[in-house]
């Protein structure tokens, strides 16, 4: 009987208002926790994820320039960037170089300046 009653108490004081009100607190501080190692790890995995991107894009970069650097290493890697870069050619062949024309410059005669230069562009929205 004393056994039973010895359970009795403990139930009782185990289910009380106080001993839950602690056990609330410490599954709260517990699920904080919790929540906060979630939204580090959501953060980790976003920031690896970009991390990664950014690897792949440097690695292509790489190669493609890897790759340019081994054409640089033939004779007609070399001559392919000297003549891209200058305007140069070899003997026997000539070159043509296509100038755009030139736009006219106004005279300053032409230029109307002052009020009447005002005057003479509101008349002209109207025309």
């Amino acid at each position: 009987m004393q056994e039973f009653r010895k359970k009795r108490v403990f139930r009782r004081r185990l289910y009380s208002l106080p001993v839950l009100i602690i056990l609330a607190g410490i599954l709260i501080l517990l699920l904080r926790g919790v929540w906060g190692m979630y939204q580090k790890a959501s953060f980790s995995a976003d920031k690896r994820m970009l991390a990664e991107s950014e690897h792949k894009v440097l690695e292509e970069k790489r190669a493609s320039i890897e790759a340019e650097i081994a054409s640089f290493n033939t004779e007609t890697g070399i001559e392919r960037e000297v003549r891209s870069k200058f305007d140069v050619a070899r003997e026997g062949e000539q070159v043509i170089v296509l100038v755009d024309p030139a736009e006219p410059v106004p005279s300053p005669e032409e230029k109307p300046t002052g009020i009447k230069g005002f005057f003479t562009t509101v008349f002209s929205w109207f025309q």
